[in-house]
């Protein structure tokens, strides 16, 4: 980060206009529970992406929202993060051997209740 970059923070944080910005958004965030991506909260807000972005990662490192899931975003076409108030994170994606042991433990489960069954 640029001595620049790290003065304008500074100052922003010093005049309490990032600890607003912080507020707002989770205010935003509070109306829909099922998230939003950070151009849908700048819109909401009336703000340039670019000044949402960072708030969004600072109330992540507090501990104050949470990255729920992923979507393709209207405006670049790339996956972006959708973030929601607080609560667990979304859950890890299995690999393929995590899912197919699952799948096999979950068949051989089956089969052995059969077996049981079709004893008793």
């Amino acid at each position: 980060m640029s001595n620049t970059s790290k003065e304008a923070i500074d100052h922003l944080e010093a005049s309490g206009k990032c600890a607003l910005l912080r507020n707002n958004v989770a205010k935003v965030l509070a109306t829909w529970p099922i998230g939003m991506t950070a151009s849908e909260v700048a819109y909401m807000l009336d703000v340039p992406r670019d000044t949402i972005s960072p708030r969004l990662a600072e109330l992540y490192r507090m501990g104050m929202v949470k990255k729920i899931d992923t979507r393709k975003c209207k405006e670049t076409g790339r996956r972006c993060i959708i973030w929601s108030l607080g609560g667990t994170e979304m859950p890890k994606k299995k690999t393929q051997y995590e899912r197919g042991f699952d799948d096999g433990y979950q068949q051989a489960k089956l089969e052995l209740e059969r077996k049981e069954h079709h004893e008793s």
